[in-house]
């Protein structure tokens, strides 16, 4: 009877901490987090941090556009170890859009085959085009459709109701090309052409798999001087943080607990 007890209060006492400790399986922010390492396990309160404290969320997630909608995992782009497995699965943790952060290379047009499109395929020009209602004569799409970094906001943060270059000009193509947007980011090379980028080395750029091109071929450095790891990203932001406010931070186990 004693045994069976002592077996219910463990399952129960794991039950709770798991509770207080992890984040929740929900859109909302986690209560505390905790972080296991080798130097000892971190609590982290995240909502002192953020409610209490009214740290803004971009002041840790700084790879977000919108953190406080859209918030990215420390450990998506800080791996512990920038090992095989990292690389083999980090690329699930982001669209196809956000590659090119780190992969960061600007694509340009290909030469798309305008007329081929026209006299060999049939198509109307209004099949791309706006009907004449809209549009009298037939401009280019970039004449009212700006590319994402020239996109405005009105005050209130609202974008404009006119899509941006890229979002117009992929609504159009995917209407015979589904085929290529299913293949996500690998299908760019089918109708984009990648430019060098302006950083490392650019006489080894591989031009056919920029997206998937390993670092070492633009950079000498090793990834985590390129990117913190995980230890580095986490020491830098809570200890930049903390020797200011508080004053040193120079014994580990101020976080750090066994």
């Amino acid at each position: 009877m004693r045994k069976t007890v002592f077996i219910i209060l463990t399952v129960l006492f794991a039950v709770s901490c798991s509770g207080y400790l992890m984040p929740f399986e929900s859109a909302e922010a986690p209560k505390r987090i905790l972080i296991p390492n080798k130097g000892g396990r971190v609590v982290f309160s995240h909502s002192s941090h953020g409610e209490n404290l009214q740290i803004a969320c971009d002041t840790c997630h700084h790879a977000d556009e919108s953190p406080s909608e859209h918030v990215r995992k420390c450990g998506d782009c800080h791996g512990r170890v920038f090992d095989a497995s990292f690389i083999a699965s980090h690329a699930g943790s982001f669209s196809d859009d956000e590659c090119s952060v780190c992969h960061h290379t600007a694509f340009g047009i290909k030469e798309w085959g305008h007329r081929e499109h026209f006299d060999e395929i049939g198509l109307d020009c209004d099949f791309c085009h706006h009907e004449a209602e809209d549009e009298a004569s037939c401009q280019k799409c970039s004449e009212c459709h700006v590319p994402q970094a020239m996109a405005s906001s009105d005050a209130s943060g609202h974008k404009s109701a006119i899509p941006v270059l890229k979002e117009a000009v992929h609504a159009v193509c995917i209407e015979c090309h589904e085929d290529f947007f299913a293949e996500g980011s690998k299908a760019c090379m089918k109708c984009h052409a990648a430019s060098k980028p302006s950083v490392g080395n650019a006489e080894t750029f591989v031009s056919d798999k920029p997206l998937t091109a390993p670092c070492s071929d633009c950079h000498s450095q090793k990834i985590s001087q390129l990117i913190p790891d995980a230890m580095n990203a986490y020491h830098a932001k809570c200890i930049g943080c903390h020797r200011d406010m508080t004053g040193p931070t120079d014994k580990c186990e101020q976080c750090h607990i066994k």
